[in-house]
């Protein structure tokens, strides 16, 4: 969960249509992080069940403040070191995407361990092994009807 503060300091209501962060990698590799949930208060409890990322509404002359859920796709590893985030927002009327914040985050080299050995590689095995291979001409045997 990340705490995200929007501010509207003009006469008129904006609507966010959504949240992301774009994040610079070691490598000067990008990754986009979309916001995929949303809670009014950091605390769970039954009356602060978190909601999926919708547009909102941010009022004239206010602050709006909710804690956001991130979701990665895809398998884009952070590397240890200091990796630079930028909260970005789509707002509707501009259409456009507009930074609302930065900063640094760090992944300490026990994290990227953590994190590099936690993904399941799918592989299979069966072309290394003799006799294991799937073969074009195998027959599949027929089912009697």
């Amino acid at each position: 969960m990340l705490p995200i503060a929007i501010s509207n300091d003009g006469p008129i209501p904006i609507t966010v249509s959504a949240l992301r962060l774009r994040m610079t990698l070691s490598g000067n590799q990008e990754a986009v992080i979309p916001y995929v949930k949303w809670r009014p208060e950091l605390q769970p409890s039954d009356k602060n069940e978190p909601q999926f990322a919708t547009n909102f509404v941010v009022k004239p002359r206010d602050v709006t403040l909710m804690y956001c859920e991130f979701h990665r796709t895809g398998v884009t590893p952070l590397r240890a070191g200091h990796n630079s985030v930028k909260v970005e927002a789509l707002v509707t009327s501009r259409a456009v995407w507009e930074r609302i914040g930065e900063f640094e985050l760090h992944v300490s080299e026990e994290h990227e361990r953590e994190m590099m050995t936690s993904y399941w590689v799918v592989h299979d095995n069966a072309d290394a092994l003799p006799g294991l291979a799937w073969e074009d001409d195998y027959e599949y045997p027929q089912l009697e009807p």
